[in-house]
């Protein structure tokens, strides 16, 4: 979770503090917490541990990635759906230089997606 809380201090240095870190344990909550006791973070156990059934997807990446991709696109599903949250989901390994959300609520205002594209595919990482 080391690239996940300096993303959540890059972000900071920025002025935003509306955050939340899905976390595959409570274990890891806690170590952030102890650094940021205001910091939101969640975890999921049973996403990392479920059986998954055979399938070449399955099988192309690690079970703990696909843990984490999957448990992401639910709760992604669940605060914009459910809860009606605009949502900037990343992955910890990203970088950001400058605040993007006057981007959000100018140039892209007319878009409801916005995704990285990894050509042929969408980035997961950056929505």
């Amino acid at each position: 979770m080391r690239a996940g809380m300096n993303l959540v201090m890059n972000f900071r240095q920025m002025g935003l503090y509306h955050m939340l870190i899905l976390a595959p344990q409570k274990s890891v909550c806690d170590d952030l917490w102890g650094s940021l006791p205001s910091l939101a973070c969640v975890w999921w156990p049973s996403q990392f541990t479920s059986p998954r059934p055979n399938s070449l997807y399955n099988t192309m990446f690690s079970r703990y990635a696909l843990s984490f991709f999957e448990a992401r696109k639910v709760l992604l599903e669940k605060l914009v759906l459910v809860h009606k949250l605009n949502v900037l989901h990343l992955d910890a390994d990203t970088v950001w230089f400058a605040n993007p959300y006057p981007y959000f609520k100018t140039l892209y205002k007319d878009y409801s997606l916005i995704i990285q594209t990894d050509n042929p595919f969408v980035n997961a990482g950056i929505m």
